[in-house]
């Protein structure tokens, strides 16, 4: 039975070594699996890296250009905000002088309508006086042509007289 217990316990470590052993080429091949894995990571690490320092790079670059542009817009701004100013400055100038020249305007306007105001009043003061005066002026008119009248009356007569006296004398001198 001591044979049976030796070949039982060969069995037993047999099977146990079989076990361990399988045991292990699992884990073997997992830690290939594993290193495959790592291998790839580092091949994908060193890609990544080299992709990521192009990035990098690429970045640097356009950051670059960037800050050019930007030079450059704050440039043409300030030339813009000049030219802004220098606009607004000759607009301001044009402002005041066309205030200027309104208020001139309203002055004469305002003066010049004073005037003709004044003038119309005047005139209308002076038709007013004419019409004041005409009846006046109409009793001396008619005076006037009545005095003309009598004087043509006066002077019809005399001439008439004339004229008679010498017809009378020319007929007398005729016979």
């Amino acid at each position: 039975m001591a044979n049976i217990d030796k070949s039982d316990m060969s069995l037993k470590e047999t099977h146990s070594l079989f076990g361990e052993l399988a045991r292990q080429t699992r884990l073997y091949l997992k830690l290939e699996e594993g290193v495959g894995i790592a291998l790839q990571a580092e091949n994908d690490k060193a890609s990544l890296l080299k992709e990521l320092k192009t990035l990098r790079a690429n970045r640097d670059k356009v950051k670059i250009e960037s800050e050019k542009h930007v030079v450059e817009i704050k440039t043409e701004i300030r030339k813009v905000e000049a030219e802004l100013n220098d606009v607004k400055a000759v607009g301001e100038v044009h402002r005041k002088q066309g205030l200027e020249v309104a208020a001139k305007d309203n002055k004469f306007l305002t003066d010049k309508a004073g005037a003709i105001r004044r003038e119309v009043d005047g005139l209308v003061k002076q038709r007013d006086d004419i019409f004041a005066e005409l009846p006046v002026v109409r009793t001396e008119v008619d005076a006037e042509i009545g005095e003309y009248r009598t004087l043509a009356e006066r002077e019809k007569k005399r001439i008439d007289n004339e004229l008679s006296d010498s017809q009378s004398k020319l007929k007398a001198f005729k016979t």
